[in-house]
């Protein structure tokens, strides 16, 4: 007989516990009843979308997860379906937590640590720039680290499609501080925001901060725009001249 595909419900999914709170909308570990197989279950409430203006976070969230996205190193949603209240957006399960939690054990990494994670996330960003996909939100809690020790880049929420190498935006989003100074400054902004989050990565990578990191806001928010980063004295020169060239003040 003629294999009929069926729609996906939420009855098809057993949920086991919680795994995290996106940027909009919450993440479950979930089994497949049918398979037994585990994935992550991201679930938007509806009337969230509307209440807070989330209209457009969510149409290019769904838009990337429906993208042929062949990289090994971007978890974006393999099945997307939706209820009456709610949209489901089912991915891949990365079991070994946040790379934010890999950075606050090791407090620093040595220099080859580092490079490994940076290599794969540019290998990410560079999938994502290819597809004209901005992703705009870079920071160790959207790298998930998987059983073999590889990153898995998630959460699409505030990124924007079809954004080609030319095109810019003004739409002020993002973490606080991983933004790039002509963002702060009001300036349109293109890819390049998502070179100057690797630079402030890889930077947290190996001294176990961002480098521009200040508990004041205002003090934060200048040393981005203004200061230059600290090096210290110990970094390699190969590295120091990248974190150069990826936190320039001109994009």
């Amino acid at each position: 007989p003629d294999l009929v595909d069926v729609e996906p419900r939420l009855e098809d999914y057993e949920f086991r516990w919680l795994l995290g709170v996106g940027t909009y909308g919450r993440v479950y570990w979930v089994v497949e009843r049918a398979t037994g197989l585990s994935f992550a279950m991201k679930i938007i409430r509806k009337a969230d979308v509307i209440k807070f203006g989330l209209k457009d976070h969510l149409s290019h969230e769904l838009a990337i997860s429906q993208l042929p996205i062949d990289c090994p190193f971007i978890n974006n949603a393999a099945t997307v379906f939706e209820s009456a209240e709610y949209h489901f957006l089912v991915s891949a399960l990365v079991e070994g937590g946040e790379l934010y939690h890999v950075i606050r054990r090791a407090g620093k990494m040595t220099e080859d640590q580092a490079r490994f994670y940076a290599a794969e996330i540019l290998v990410a960003l560079k999938e994502l720039h290819s597809h004209k996909i901005l992703y705009r939100d870079l920071k160790p809690e959207n790298v998930l680290i998987d059983s073999n020790g590889h990153i898995s880049l998630v959460d699409f929420g505030l990124s924007k499609s079809r954004f080609g190498a030319q095109d810019t935006t003004k739409t002020f989003c993002g973490t606080a501080e991983y933004l790039a100074p002509e963002m702060l400054r009001g300036l349109p902004y293109g890819l390049p925001v998502d070179l100057w989050g690797l630079g402030c990565l890889i930077y947290e990578l190996i001294e176990g901060s961002p480098p521009f990191y200040h508990q004041c806001d205002q003090q934060r928010d200048n040393r981005i725009v203004n200061h230059q980063p600290v090096f210290p004295v110990s970094m390699s020169e190969p590295l120091k001249e990248l974190l150069e060239g990826l936190l320039r003040k001109d994009p």
